[in-house]
Formats: C-alpha cells, sequence, structure tokens
C-alpha cells in the first residue's frame, strides 16, 4: 500500500505535521492555478515539481 503524501513528506523530508500540510496547500494551490490558466500538463506534474513524486500522489492533493 502506497504512503500518502504527507506520509512521505514527514518521513522523507523531515517535515512536521502543519509543513507537510503547508507544502501539500501550495502545491494544491500552484495547480490550481495553472489549470485556470489552462496547462493542464504543468498542473499534471505538480507533484514531481514540488516533491519529486510521480503523478500518483495527485489524488493525495484532491486532483483527480
Amino acid at each position: 500500500m502506497r504512503k500518502s503524501l504527507k506520509a512521505v513528506l514527514i518521513e522523507r523530508d523531515g517535515l512536521t505535521e502543519n509543513e507537510a500540510q503547508e507544502s501539500i496547500q501550495e502545491a494544491y494551490s500552484e495547480a490550481m492555478e495553472l489549470i485556470e490558466a489552462g496547462d493542464f500538463t504543468e498542473a499534471m506534474d505538480i507533484c514531481e515539481t514540488y516533491f519529486g513524486l510521480e503523478p500518483d500522489y495527485l489524488a493525495d492533493l484532491g486532483l483527480v
């Protein structure tokens, strides 16, 4: 079973729960801006851009 995005950020990057949540919210906001601008390709790559992770984690952002 895949770990949640928040769990990965806490374990891998040593973030606190609040820091991880803030990073996730920032990525979500950026993805929504990209979607509103019609840049769906960049939005789909947001997990790689922000976290170095595959698009599987888009669900954790609430984007799929």
